[in-house]
């Protein structure tokens, strides 16, 4: 069996006792997290929402999500928002009152 390593050139880091999560993306800790790594001489960033390296001009600034997952991420917490409008000072009333 083939020992784990990370995929960024120069690095082969042995993932062995790394987290599940590293092993099955094959990257280091350490380079999942890095603004800008090589991988087959490609200028790329670990994308934390889609396991996958994009380039780097995927990213806004230093983020560690991808524009287009991003994009996708808030459009879904709108939604949800807009279904289900979250308004503190009501709940908060509401529990004053109930609990008289």
């Amino acid at each position: 069996m083939q020992v784990p390593r990370c995929q960024i050139d120069g690095c082969e880091l042995d993932l062995s006792s790394a987290k599940d999560y590293h092993r099955k993306h094959r990257v280091c800790e350490n380079h999942s997290k890095c603004p800008k790594v090589f991988v087959n001489g490609l200028e790329r960033r670990f994308c934390q929402q889609c396991s996958r390296f994009h380039a780097v001009s995927e990213f806004d600034e230093k983020k560690r999500s991808c524009r287009k997952r991003l994009s996708h991420h808030n459009a879904r917490r709108r939604k949800a928002q807009g279904v289900f409008p979250l308004n503190s000072e009501r709940l908060y009333d509401r529990r004053q009152h109930t609990s008289m």
